[in-house]
């Protein structure tokens, strides 16, 4: 399915999905070593309805998960060109998160394994949908 989206549009959606990852690991922060105070776990699930929202309409309706992860016979010159360029811009930023990440870890490692576990599912959703959030973000069309 491919339902045509303005820029701006693309963008705040954007915008909204890495807010929600950012959101969801904060709550699940707190509730692991503070509270699990209701108002932490109803942000917990907003949080991952969130992500899930803005991944059926950035990534899926849009047809850009399609388009990044099609096999490269199966895409023009143009398509092609876009989706290397988005795969290059992509993975150097994730390189620099990554390496952040990492950085933080060692200086804040508290023995957490479930709150460890999530930040690397978080970081596998960021690896998937960073190169169609590029696309996203600097594409007029799509």
């Amino acid at each position: 399915m491919h339902v045509p989206m303005s820029k701006s549009a693309r963008r705040i959606w954007t915008v909204v999905s890495y807010a929600g990852i950012l959101a969801l690991l904060g709550m699940f922060y707190q509730i692991e070593h503070y509270s699990r105070h209701p108002v932490y776990l109803t942000g917990t699930a907003l949080s991952l309805v969130v992500i899930l929202v803005s991944l059926y309409y950035l990534h899926i309706r849009t047809g850009l998960w399609k388009l990044v992860h099609a096999k490269t016979e199966n895409l023009d010159e143009r398509e092609m060109q876009i989706v290397h360029n988005a795969v290059r811009q992509s993975y150097a930023i994730f390189g620099v998160i990554c390496l952040a990440v990492i950085f933080v870890s060692v200086f804040t490692y508290r023995g957490d394994t479930s709150f460890g576990i999530l930040l690397l599912w978080g970081l596998i959703y960021l690896a998937h949908t960073l190169p169609s959030a590029v696309i996203a973000w600097t594409q007029d069309r799509v």
